[in-house]
């Protein structure tokens, strides 16, 4: 059979091929996220409640990070944080932290926004979602719908009664994210 380019284009074959393409490379991600959420880390939380204290004495919780900080606690990869964190935007409590961030951002003159801990944490919560989903299904918009009904267990209330569930068993004491 012999293809000509020029005829073919016209005719539709490389919108079919695009398609297709862009249909593999979504699967792919799909995949990919698949595979790495078995390998997210479970002990998450612990990474992320009982951080080194900061030699300023500021609370930790309240210092931001780096996304390449968050992937690390996370156990994941910069993609995976990505599309985990467009799901996240679903949260208003997240969103509202996330433009106060990327303005920070812009009129600090950084190179990227950076995250709170609280927004790690509803990452890291929507990620156990990805996980609980078994493989061969669509994930993301079954995460979203999930998201959208339950939005009042993101809230950043629900973070610090977390927060302190971890820090009061773990180190025997009490200590409150202001």
């Amino acid at each position: 059979m012999d293809i000509n380019i020029d005829t073919d284009i016209d005719n539709g074959l490389d919108t079919e091929i695009d398609t297709e393409i862009d249909t593999d490379i979504d699967y792919l991600f799909e995949t990919i996220d698949t595979d790495l959420t078995k390998f997210m880390k479970s002990q998450w939380r612990e990474q992320l409640f009982h951080q080194k204290p900061s030699q300023s004495g500021v609370n930790f919780l309240l210092l931001p990070m780096s996304k390449a900080k968050a992937t690390k606690i996370l156990g994941i990869c910069p993609r995976t944080l990505e599309r985990w964190t467009e799901v996240a935007q679903l949260v208003p409590q997240y969103r509202l932290i996330l433009l106060r961030m990327k303005a920070f951002a812009q009129e600090k003159r950084l190179r990227a926004p950076l995250m709170t801990t609280y927004q790690v944490w509803v990452v890291g919560k929507i990620g156990e979602l990805f996980g609980d989903i078994v493989q061969g299904i669509d994930k993301k918009p079954l995460v979203e719908a999930i998201i959208e009904a339950n939005k009042g267990e993101y809230t950043r209330a629900n973070f610090e009664q977390e927060q302190l569930r971890f820090t009061s068993h773990g180190l025997g004491e009490i200590h409150h994210v202001e």
